[in-house]
Formats: structure tokens, sequence, C-alpha cells
């Protein structure tokens, strides 16, 4: 899961990088800072992190009257700065009740090697889309035969 994850969400889920470095890439790294786009790292060290990806980051940055490859330039900046799955389970351990519990049952393999019927997964796309709180979430990362 947590692979899934980082390969989905690399950008986000990055270390971050040195204020130099972003600074050197972003000409507005003081704005970008100001309206909270660009925060501390989880990971310390000093390290600055973008605190937003995809359409909530696109979002933000019109709503500021933003344009421009942020998006692109930032995960070049943070390519390799990808947490392994250990660090990125530290980070995500404190703000997920029983997180390591779920792992663990996730990656027993007959339930991660499970495979579901055609009727399986349009259940359970239906199942899981209306509640809400998947909805525009691309569900066929997660849920495929």
């Amino acid at each position: 899961m947590l692979g899934v994850l980082l390969e989905r969400y690399g950008p986000l889920l990055s270390k971050g990088a040195a204020e130099e470095d972003l600074r050197v890439e972003f000409a507005d790294y003081d704005s970008l800072a100001a309206i909270g786009l660009i925060v501390n790292s989880p990971y310390g060290r000093g390290l600055k992190a973008f605190s937003m990806d995809g359409p909530d980051l696109d979002a933000k940055l019109a709503t500021d009257g933003l344009s421009g490859s942020y998006r692109e330039r930032y995960s070049k900046v943070t390519a390799s700065a990808r947490p392994s799955e250990e660090e990125l389970k530290a980070i995500l351990d404190p703000h997920f009740f029983n997180l390591s519990k779920f792992l663990t049952v996730y990656d027993i393999p007959n339930i991660r090697n499970s495979s579901l019927t055609s009727i399986g997964i349009a259940l359970a796309h239906a199942n899981l889309s209306k509640g809400g709180a998947f909805s525009g979430i691309p569900l066929s990362v997660w849920i495929k035969a």
C-alpha cells in the first residue's frame, strides 16, 4: 500500500528540499511561503515541502493569481527525495489510527494478491464513491481485476 502511495503521490509525499534549492527554482518563494504552499517538511532536517499537490495545488495557485508549471518544477526538485516505505510509515503512523495494523492486514498475500470480478469491481466503486469521501479519487489504482 505504501508503495502505491509513493508511486502515485510521490511529489506530495517527498521529503522536500533545502530552502536554497527551492529559492533557485521558484523566484516567488516568499509569496509561496506566505500563502502556505511551502511549509516545513515533516521529515525535519531543515527541509521545506509543498503542502499540497494535484487539483488542490492548481486551485490554490489560481485563487492567488499564480500560474506556471509549479507541479512539474517541484517534482523535479524533489525527485531524489522520495522517502522509503519505512520513513513514510513513521510520518503517517501518528496521524492515522491503527495504520500499522491496517498495513499488516493489507500486506497479507491472499488479500494483497486477490482479484475481483467485474461485478465486484463495480460494487466496490459504487460503495466507496457514494460516501462522498472518495468522490473524484481514481479508485482504479486500488480496486482492480
